[in-house]
């Protein structure tokens, strides 16, 4: 054992042997010894005994018992924590299973709280990102900008100072998308000409087959349309209201008014009543019939094209029968080096369940049922029941089998084709088409390939009486989310927990029509009357009806001037008679019962976005239009008021002038907004005209306007020159804030008149009379200036000033 201890000791000090240094000392201390110096060191650091009592003096002011809680810990038994409040005996198997039990409970409750707060989180993340992408989207869309086109968006949202809600200065301007291609302009007309055509039925109150027209328009601009998405929505369209392609035309307008049926909103009473009615189970199977025969028409177009497109594979031969070039399509597709594709079954040679398939697949069901009958023995052998089945389901007329027969379906796919992994997929495809079998396994293999495949037969096997019938199917469309049927820059579909799934029309007619409102503003129009379709929904309808009125708000801001201007909103004639514009003679379609609320929710509150969007003209003659006659001179004297402190005045301005003073004219002989307003606005043109004489070279005439405007004194009484001076702050504000224009205007007609005389050749008699009382005047605006000299700039008073001194010499 010594022995032992003494090689531990020696291999123990091998251990630190190449650490040793001949210059250091060795140090050779105990363990008790170890401790005894540890000690005194931490004794020596300073505060380190009494940092917990100083923890404990903290924590007693807070009422915090450290003692009793360092108590409490050390005594703690987590041992426990998991087990049952009573110990469990060995052989006590059912409180096991019961506390088992219990654990399981509380372990799946704990997940389940976990996962539904990670899943919250993870909503809440997914709903504000989408939420700020729609908001952006709206934004860029108001600016005129396209997501994903910074630069564009930038610059829009720069030059706007307001928002979507409100229109600030240069923000409807903004919201004008680029510039269209006259190709595309030209497309669009095509449809521009069936809405003004389908709003002149409305006005006359008589139906109009809109689909079948816009259909006929789509095709018409583009020969290869007719393949085209667009156009293919329209077909359906057809399919499922049921719309006659053309109507009669009118020969006895009254007589056939009073006859024909009016198919506008022909199916809103139903589709927003209850939908458990019997009305609506009916029209949700026309919605689902009909979307489902054009699906096939539209899949015989693809099979037609496919055999054109491939000759040579489908050796079509001389026969044109439906039949033969379903033969035809199946050897395109699934024939290739002599052999059938897998999993295809042959039935006397032939792939009889994709033919028969096929021919459903396309609307040819009849064709179908011959088809089956003619290879009658055949699938007699292979199955038995199915050409029963098959013959009743395509007689029936509404592709429903008896449930006895849906039964036996059931069985017969059960036991031989359901986990079958080489059963024919058309085969098995053809029966559950007419069992309606699995409703909620909605994918079918080598089948639902396309979306429109995958459609068709959610389509085929929806029932109304069973299993939630199209609204299941709706329900099932929207809890795949947005996200998988969002189209880039789509954000009119509404979904919202409090409504059903809409569409907002409104915002799409905008989309579409701020391309081309500033050229053709008439025809974006005819788009806008076109939302109050919509007006029957109650709350929606009437948000709708106003979106439609805001709509047409932004179309008489945004739409040019002149002459088409004025056709869209009405004018004056020269002889002072008034004519209607588009709008007015539509106010029906927009819902606007009299004049009092077109002019209250079109015209006046137009003319106010159009004066903030700086088209005062515009304004002014929509405020006119309105019988609003204070408003149009209060903004005539603010607009003169700014385009005499300009240098050089614009067109526009000379515009509004022009308009001014038709307007005064009219007025004046009218009697019409008399008073303090229309007096300024006259003053404020015979500035204009004051100036206009000056540049011509005429200051006499100019002197002459300034003093019949009886805004500046220039008799020389001084008593009279005071009393003007005070009575100055009663002037009209446009007035006081041009005393700076008028006034050098003034005493520059003076120094003009100065200098002629001065250079003419008349009796100087005659020279110095008229010199005497050009002074006079010259002094009296002086005297007249110095009273309100701070009511100008100090330069704006020495130049005057200084013409006065040039006057006196």
């Amino acid at each position: 054992m010594a022995s032992d201890l003494s090689a531990l000791l020696t291999s123990s000090k091998s251990l630190t042997s190449h650490l040793s240094r001949p210059d250091l000392p060795s140090v050779h201390l105990s363990l008790d010894q170890v401790e005894a110096q540890s000690r005194r060191l931490v004794s020596r650091q300073p505060g380190a005994s009494t940092d917990p009592d100083r923890a404990n003096y903290l924590l007693a002011q807070a009422h915090v018992d450290a003692s009793a809680l360092s108590n409490s810990i050390a005594h703690l038994n987590t041992s426990t924590t998991f087990s049952p409040l009573q110990p469990l005996q060995d052989t006590d198997v059912a409180g096991y299973l019961r506390h088992a039990h219990e654990q399981n409970l509380i372990s799946t409750i704990e997940e389940g709280r976990k996962e539904t707060q990670e899943e919250f989180y993870r909503a809440l993340e997914e709903r504000s990102q989408r939420d700020w992408e729609a908001k952006k989207k709206r934004v860029f869309e108001e600016l005129g900008g396209r997501v994903g086109a910074d630069s564009r968006a930038l610059i829009d949202l720069k030059k706007s100072t307001a928002g979507s809600s409100s229109y600030g200065k240069n923000a409807l301007v903004s919201s004008i998308a680029p510039s269209l291609s006259l190709q595309m302009q030209s497309k669009m007309m095509a449809y521009d000409r069936v809405i003004t055509e389908f709003n002149a039925a409305r006005l006359r109150g008589t139906s109009y087959p809109i689909v079948h027209s816009v259909l006929s328009a789509s095709t018409a601009v583009d020969p290869d349309s007719r393949y085209t998405r667009i156009t293919q929505i329209f077909h359906i369209l057809t399919k499922i209201t049921s719309e006659p392609p053309a109507l009669p035309p009118i020969e006895h307008a009254g007589a056939h008014i009073l006859n024909a049926p009016l198919f506008e909103r022909k199916y809103a009473r139903v589709y927003l009543g209850d939908p458990d009615s019997r009305d609506a189970a009916l029209l949700r199977r026309q919605i689902a019939r009909g979307a489902r025969e054009a699906l096939e028409e539209q899949y015989w177009d693809v099979l037609e094209r496919t055999i054109q497109a491939r000759p040579q594979e489908a050796r079509l031969g001389g026969d044109p029968s439906i039949a033969n070039k379903v033969r035809a399509f199946l050897f395109v597709r699934y024939y290739r080096n002599g052999e059938w594709e897998e999993r295809i079954e042959l039935v006397a040679g032939q792939p009889l369940w994709a033919r028969l398939f096929f021919l459903v697949r396309t609307g040819h069901a009849e064709e179908a049922l011959s088809e089956a009958l003619r290879f009658q023995d055949a699938i007699q052998h292979r199955e038995s029941s199915f050409l029963t089945h098959f013959k009743t389901w395509i007689e029936s007329p509404e592709r429903k089998l008896p449930k006895s027969h849906r039964d036996h379906l059931q069985s017969v796919y059960n036991a031989h084709m359901l986990h079958s992994a080489t059963v024919d997929p058309f085969k098995l495809a053809l029966y559950k088409l007419m069992g309606k079998l699995e409703p909620s396994r909605r994918n079918v293999a080598n089948i639902t390939t396309t979306t429109e495949d995958w459609i068709w037969f959610q389509l085929s096997t929806v029932d109304e009486d069973e299993e939630g019938g199209l609204r299941a199917l709706a329900d099932v469309l929207i809890g795949y989310g947005e996200r998988h049927f969002e189209v880039p820059g789509s954000y009119a579909v509404s979904l919202s927990p409090a409504s059903p799934p809409a569409l907002s029309i409104s915002t799409l007619i905008w989309r579409y029509v701020r391309q081309f409102v500033k050229m053709d503003a008439k025809e974006a129009l005819q788009y806008v009357y076109c939302i109050c379709l919509a007006a029957d929904q109650g709350e929606v309808g009437k948000e709708q009806v106003e979106n439609a009125w805001e709509q047409v708000r932004r179309i008489i801001v945004l739409g040019n001037g002149g002459t088409g201007w004025e056709e869209l909103v009405g004018g004056y004639r020269p002889d002072g008679s008034r004519f209607s514009g588009v709008i007015e003679q539509g106010a029906s379609l927009l819902h606007l019962k009299d004049n009092k609320q077109f002019n209250e929710h079109i015209l006046t509150r137009a003319a106010r976005h159009a004066e903030e969007n700086d088209r005062i003209a515009e304004a002014i003659k929509l405020y006119n239009l309105a019988g609003d006659y204070a408003t149009v001179v209060a903004c005539l004297a603010q607009a003169l008021s700014n385009t005499l402190s300009k240098p050089s005045p614009e067109e526009k301005d000379h515009a509004l002038e022009k308009t001014a003073v038709d307007i005064i004219r009219h007025y004046e002989r009218t009697n019409r907004a008399a008073g303090r307003e229309r007096k300024a606005v006259v003053r404020l043109l015979r500035i204009r005209e004051a100036k206009d004489a000056l540049a011509a070279g005429k200051p006499e005439v100019a002197i002459d306007i300034m003093e019949s405007t009886e805004l500046i004194p220039l008799s020389g009484d001084v008593a009279k020159i005071t009393r003007r001076a005070e009575e100055f702050k009663d002037l009209h504000e446009a007035l006081q804030r041009n005393l700076q224009v008028y006034l050098p205007l003034t005493m520059e007609a003076l120094a003009g008149v100065h200098q002629k005389v001065k250079a003419s050749i008349v009796p100087d008699a005659t020279r110095q009379m008229t010199l005497v009382a050009v002074r006079r005047k010259s002094r009296s605006l002086m005297i007249f200036g110095g009273i309100l000299k701070y009511r100008m700039s100090p330069d704006i008073y020495s130049y005057l000033a200084r013409l006065d001194v040039e006057i006196a010499l």
